[in-house]
């Protein structure tokens, strides 16, 4: 018989690779044999190995539905001593979040007034999936979240109020996780806040 171990890819990547797959091998000839001769050999094939050539399993393509219980398999013989390995076993193959990261651009604001609103602050992601995915099945879906959105949670900026002491770099930032199939937004880039002039007016008695 032929096992392989639980299985791990990340979210919008094609299923692992079947040769970087390891088979471990149940009912390999490791004894002395008693023959007619009286030679009797010792037949020690534990060193023999297998690779796996076809997997079959439950189908999904998301990080909260699974684990995917790998169902099926078929292994290469290990030498013409032995039928070809049996599969056994419940495997799975589970699949992780995918890192994203998350930019804004410059900001701006009049001397005086508040930060600006971070719901109002359009983030750009870099990360998301948009292909087609090769999995043993052989269905190969395409998935496409180019459309997916996150908002602004949380900035912080180099302190200061003035005009002159300005643009502001913008250090950090945290964003909203556009689905449970990625980790939440690694904040990127240096953007910065600008302070422009406040606008006066000026009367006489």
């Amino acid at each position: 018989t032929g096992a392989i171990g639980n299985q791990t890819k990340v979210y919008g990547a094609d299923d692992p690779t079947l040769g970087g797959i390891g088979v471990t091998l149940t009912g390999l000839v490791n004894r002395t044999v008693t023959n007619w001769n009286g030679t009797n050999p010792a037949i020690d094939d534990s060193a023999l190995t297998s690779t796996v050539t076809s997997l079959t399993r439950n189908a999904g393509e998301t990080v909260a539905g699974g684990p995917y219980t790998i169902t099926a398999g078929s292994f290469t013989t290990p030498s013409t001593n032995y039928s070809t390995p049996n599969f056994t076993g419940t495997p799975t193959l589970a699949i992780t979040t995918k890192s994203l990261t998350g930019a804004i651009g410059n900001q701006t604001k009049v001397y005086g007034a508040d930060d600006p609103t971070l719901g109002g602050i359009g983030v750009t992601l870099t990360g998301l999936v948009n292909r087609t995915v090769t999995n043993w099945n052989g269905t190969n879906p395409a998935i496409d979240d180019s459309a997916l959105t996150s908002t602004v949670t949380g900035l912080t900026r180099n302190a200061g109020e003035t005009v002159a002491g300005g643009p502001y770099t913008i250090t950090a930032g945290s964003f909203t996780t556009p689905s449970t199939n990625y980790s939440a937004p690694s904040f990127t880039g240096t953007p910065t806040l600008a302070i422009t002039t406040k606008s006066l007016t000026g009367a006489i008695g």
